[in-house]
């Protein structure tokens, strides 16, 4: 890249029709025929001008550090053009950073730290310190079968003159607890985990249809699928994570509901506190025509293009 205001001698700041006017009264050479393309067209020269710019910035910076970087030859500048060139916000950089005063505040950490360690050290004593009762031998003669007083070795401790005070609770709290109970604890012991399989099934539908389960690792699964219609239960089925089950299931109509979690607590507490339920938008049809039985195959995690949309349901819903 040439610097064509300084090869063709126009100002940098000079306007259109003033460049029109030096390169129409210049001989015709290369570096004429370069400005005239670009010096004469507005959006190329407004191009033109910032590249310059940064170019020239860059030689002066390069020629104030002693440094050769691949420029064009054009821009290449002495190291007195560095402030002249060289933007307002870059000089700062070569003054000089003040000196702090460090010493009188590394004094001032050391003297607060000790002062720190002082009191602790006292506060650590006073809370230790037991009062002791000490009693002095008598210096009179005691005479024998006389009753001797017993002295306690530590003072007594302060005895309440009235029990504590029990408010009822006022009757404005009392209907917000009606909406917010206090929770109970959950201290349901765990049970065995049971194999990946079907646990229940309605002993009078015959289970002809195939149904295919995968599950993922980091969840149990506790699968119900539930009649359309009357909304029971007619096969229950757990998964172990990580698993790919295939089962049996009637011929029917159904919902499916899971239960997620880790720990098992049994069918009616699943998998306690932290079980996360919910249940199919769509249902499942197992049809039979003929031979031929109809099955489904369902992911029990997010898949890409999934075509099995489900939502979340509280506990009570399961």
């Amino acid at each position: 890249m040439k610097d064509l205001y300084n090869r063709t001698g126009i100002n940098p700041t000079a306007s259109a029709e003033v460049i029109r006017q030096l390169l129409a009264s210049q001989p015709d050479s290369e570096d004429r025929a370069a400005a005239r393309q670009i010096l004469q067209v507005e959006h190329r020269r407004r191009v033109y001008d910032r590249v310059r710019e940064t170019y020239v910035t860059v030689g002066a910076v390069a020629a104030n550090l002693r440094m050769s970087p691949e420029i064009p030859e054009d821009f290449r500048q002495p190291p007195s053009a560095f402030e002249a060139q060289i933007p307002r916000y870059l000089r700062r950089y070569r003054t000089k950073a003040p000196r702090r005063n460090t010493g009188v505040l590394a004094l001032f950490i050391v003297f607060g730290v000790v002062g720190i360690i002082v009191l602790a050290s006292h506060f650590h004593k006073s809370s230790n310190y037991t009062p002791q009762a000490s009693v002095s031998p008598p210096s009179r003669t005691v005479q024998k079968d006389a009753p001797t007083l017993e002295l306690p070795t530590s003072p007594p401790r302060f005895q309440p003159l009235f029990p504590p005070l029990e408010l009822p609770t006022p009757p404005r709290f009392q209907r917000f607890q009606r909406f917010f109970p206090t929770p109970t604890p959950f201290d349901q012991p765990a049970k065995p985990l049971p194999n990946s399989g079907v646990l229940w099934a309605l002993p009078s539908q015959p289970r002809i249809a195939p149904f295919k389960i995968t599950t993922q690792s980091g969840s149990r699964y506790y699968i119900k699928l539930v009649d359309a219609d009357s909304k029971a239960p007619v096969i229950t089925i757990f998964v172990d994570g990580a698993q790919t089950i295939q089962v049996d299931v009637p011929i029917g109509i159904f919902e499916l509901r899971c239960a997620s979690g880790w720990v098992w607590y049994g069918p009616k507490y699943l998998f306690g506190p932290k079980t996360r339920c919910t249940k199919g938008l769509e249902f499942l049809n197992f049809t039979q025509d003929g031979d031929y039985v109809s099955g489904h195959d369902v992911t029990l995690y997010k898949v890409p293009y999934g075509n099995f949309v489900t939502a979340e349901i509280d506990i009570s819903e399961f």
